[in-house]
């Protein structure tokens, strides 16, 4: 069966976003593709238990357009059935995919919430993924998380969460082996409504050092 791909087909001199779809044998998955032409590094982003491409704070638009500028791709991707979580895993391993077959060799994963542990498991279950990144992450459907390393984990959490406690990052941060970060935002809350800029200036830090790699260092 052909492996995912983009369609319309992003190869050439794509626009700056575009968007796009992954047919798969389960459903077309959709998302907007931030393509830097040449990257052999990319990030997916998926959104919290009703979707989007947003992200907390509308983050993940302005987080993949510096990206693109520093030569990651990014792919805001949105799930074809929000809420069913074996199936929005199975969105994320179709969204790497369709960007190795544009010749993506390391894949960093950001969730947000619901969408943490989807990027948990997805991590998991990649070779492609170097590292996860999640925002107010849940426990549930994240058990995998001991089995990520020796992938790069970002648990970041506001404090005043009143959506998802920060007790599931701590958990989770408690059960992860390294390499391992957790990073708290004091009284701020499930979007990260105060520190919005922060997080996005640390998100764009840490996939920088995992995604920006010769070809040599990749091992790929």
């Amino acid at each position: 069966m052909k492996s995912p791909g983009f369609d319309p087909d992003t190869n050439g001199h794509p626009p700056q976003m575009a968007e796009v779809e992954i047919h798969t044998p389960q459903g077309v998955v959709k998302g907007m593709l931030h393509k830097a032409e040449g990257a052999r590094g990319a990030m997916v982003m998926v959104g919290d238990l009703e979707g989007g491409i947003e992200g907390p704070s509308g983050i993940y638009e302005p987080l993949a357009a510096r990206l693109q500028k520093a030569g990651i791709t990014a792919l805001r991707l949105d799930y074809r059935l929000a809420g069913d979580l074996l199936e929005c895993i199975y969105d994320s391993l179709a969204g790497i995919e369709a960007l190795r077959q544009q010749g993506v060799e390391r894949v960093a994963l950001l969730g947000w919430s619901f969408g943490g542990a989807v990027a948990i498991t997805a991590g998991v279950a990649s070779e492609f993924v170097v590292g996860v990144a999640t925002v107010a992450c849940q426990t549930f459907g994240a058990e995998v998380v001991a089995d990520l390393a020796p992938k790069s984990l970002l648990l970041m959490h506001g404090t005043d969460d009143q959506t998802t406690p920060d007790h599931n990052s701590r958990e989770l941060y408690a059960r992860a082996r390294e390499p391992k970060e957790l990073a708290l935002y004091p009284g701020d809350d499930h979007n990260l409504t105060w520190r919005a800029d922060e997080a996005l200036d640390k998100l764009y830090a840490w996939s920088k050092k995992l995604l920006l790699v010769s070809a040599s260092a990749s091992g790929r």
